[in-house]
Formats: C-alpha cells, structure tokens, sequence
C-alpha cells in the first residue's frame, strides 16, 4: 500500500504520454492530409522549377552593397567607376576578383556578389540591394548559363521515396526508424528545412525594403568587413565517382533534354528581366560562361544553347550585351567537379577573362 502512490503516479505520466503523442500523431496526419495536396501531390523534398538558398547570400550582398555606398560618401569611390560580377557558386570558385583588379589594365574595382544555385531568380535576389540604389556600375557581368532556364526541378526524386503507411510503425521491427521515415514522408517534415528558408527570406524583404524606404541600406545592414574581399568559398568534394553523381543528378533536372528549354518559361522572363535592369541602368552587361567540365559541357542540347543566346538577346538592340563564352576554355584538369574551378583552375581563368574583359572595355571606350 505505501508504493501504491508512486506506482499510479507513474502510471498517470505514462498515460499521459502516451495520450499527448498518439494526440500529435493524428493532428501530423490529418493536418498533412488537409494541406499537402495544396501544395502538390508528389511525395518530395521540394519542388518547382526553384529551389530558393538560405539568405545568407542577401544579407552578404547587401552589406557588400552598403560598404560600396560608404566608399562613395567618404569620397574614395565614383559611383559609376566600379564593376559588378553577379553569379552562382561557379563564379564564386571560379574568380580572384583582386586578381583580376590587377590584370584586367583597368583602373576600377570589381566587386562580386555570388549565390548558391542556378537559376536567374537567385540572381535577381542577390542583385536588388544595388539596384535599389543610386550606384550604376559601370560594367556588369553576370554568371549565367543555359541550364538557368530550366531550373532545379527535383519533383522526379519523388519516385525514389518508398511511401511507408502510418500502421506500419506499429507492426515489424524496427518501430523507431518506421516512425521517423513515415513523418519524414508527411509534408510538413520534409518542407522544414523550405519553410525556415522561406521565413528568413521575408524577413530580408522586410528589412531591405525599410532600408530603402528610408535610403540606409548602410544602416540597416551595416558593412561587417571591406565590400572587396574575396567571398568565403566552401571545400570541393572532387573525382570521378562525384562527379559522375552529379551529371546523373542534372539529368533529373532535365537539363540534358533540348525540348526543356524555352523562350517563353518563367525563368526565361526572368533572365530577360534581370538583364533588362541592369542595361536600363547604363551598365554594360556581359554575359559571362565560366568554365565546365567536358563531361557535363557536352551534354548541354545545342537547341538549348541556341535558346539561351536567344533569350539574353531579346528586345536588345545590337551591341547592348557582350558575350564572354569561356565554358571550354581550361582542361578538365583544372576543375574540381562538374561545375566549379579548382585553386589552380581559379588563378588561370582569372587571368584569362581580365585580359577578355581588359580588351573589350577598352574597345568600348575607345570607340565612345
């Protein structure tokens, strides 16, 4: 009799428990079953021609932005004597912008705002804070290629996740892992990592557009470090058996097939788009391919290419928009993996497009 307290005690936590998650359980289920197909049936860990990145890129390239803005009010910068190259993880391996500062025989700086991911989209994010300002550089090089039309489409790994029904976590022998990969399965778990992104990137709009309501981006995202500085590179996983992983990976995402590219996709408007903005600045806008590995460059349907060149030209009188097409330039030995340079590569391809930018700036010039 004296244990019987604790014992029900005990008992009453227990149920209680058990209640509380059997409760959470059939909330997952029926909220999921409810809202899921709102958002599409297939079974995936994203979906849609664009898979938005982590904002840490916006508030890199705004607080870059801010540094150039103060450079300008202290008096040590012309607000149009300065380049942008505007680009994916590709250009961020890919160019030694202080290198090329001192090999291009131009006297101006180059600042380089890059993102993770291809797709125009990124692009435009990472480049409003400058366009909200009143900076106009005076060239713009922006790192984009023909697969940028058709996105990052992973709606096709649907087909790869085994659908696991929610009895048979209570059946079998493995009662844990059966539970875990019947709630990576509902919609909600699989879309956390989409959501906090999403979140954080409202959070960014909001706080940019109250930068530009009151004209301080330099006070709400206030320079960390010098504007100019060589952005933060990640370690390359590099070989064969990588690399042929991520050539089958982009065959998923259709890039392979000439028949997913269009002039009239959403992301086509949207490359069309974004070099418009910069071309209405008075910038000139080169269009710039870093250089791929043979194995994927290959791959690329020419009706795709022809697409591309199309696309960037629209509505574009001639000679608005250069091409600085570099994609087969270097060796495969000086790439890390399919798409991005190694510290070797990086140096030599550096050096090759300040001397194509140094040349055809001076042209320009020169015939002004």
């Amino acid at each position: 009799m004296i244990c019987q307290g604790p014992l029900r005690s005990l008992w009453t936590n227990i149920r209680g428990f058990v209640i509380v998650a059997a409760s959470l359980w059939t909330a997952i289920l029926v909220i999921d079953t409810a809202v899921a197909p709102m958002f599409g049936t297939p079974p995936c860990r994203l979906t849609g021609p664009y898979v938005p990145p982590p904002p840490i890129h916006d508030y890199e390239s705004a607080e870059r932005t801010a540094g150039v803005l103060r450079a300008v009010e202290r008096g040590e910068l012309d607000r149009r004597n300065f380049g942008v190259i505007i680009g994916a993880s590709a250009v961020r391996h890919g160019i030694n912008a202080r290198l090329l500062e001192a090999e291009d025989g131009l006297d101006m700086r180059w600042i380089v705002l890059t993102s993770l991911g291809g797709s125009p989209r990124t692009l435009e994010r990472i480049s409003r804070p400058l366009l909200q300002t009143d900076l106009t550089p005076s060239v713009v090089v922006l790192g984009l290629h023909p697969t940028f039309l058709v996105g990052t489409h992973l709606t096709l790994l649907a087909a790869d996740q085994p659908r696991i029904h929610p009895l048979d976590a209570l059946t079998g022998g493995d009662v844990f892992g059966t539970v875990a990969q019947v709630l990576n399965q509902r919609w909600f778990v699989r879309n956390a990592d989409l959501i906090r992104t999403e979140w954080t990137l409202a959070e960014f709009d909001a706080k940019l557009a109250l930068a530009c309501g009151f004209d301080a981006i330099d006070k709400v995202f206030v320079p960390q470090a010098d504007p100019w500085r060589e952005p933060a590179r990640s370690i390359l996983v590099e070989g064969d058996e990588h690399r042929a992983a991520q050539i089958r990976r982009f065959a998923r995402f259709g890039w392979f097939e000439a028949g997913n590219y269009s002039d009239g996709s959403q992301l086509s408007a949207e490359t069309q788009r974004l070099i418009t903005r910069f071309i209405e600045r008075g910038s000139k806008v080169y269009i710039l391919l870093t250089p791929f590995h043979s194995s994927f460059r290959t791959k690329i349907p020419a009706g795709g290419r022809e697409v591309f060149a199309r696309v960037c030209r629209a509505g574009l009188a001639e000679g608005r928009i250069g091409f600085i097409d570099l994609e087969g330039a270097l060796p495969d030995e000086f790439l890390a993996d399919t798409s991005h340079l190694n510290a070797a590569g990086r140096e030599r391809f550096t050096r090759l497009l300040a001397r194509d930018l140094g040349d055809r700036i001076l042209r320009e010039q020169l015939a002004h």
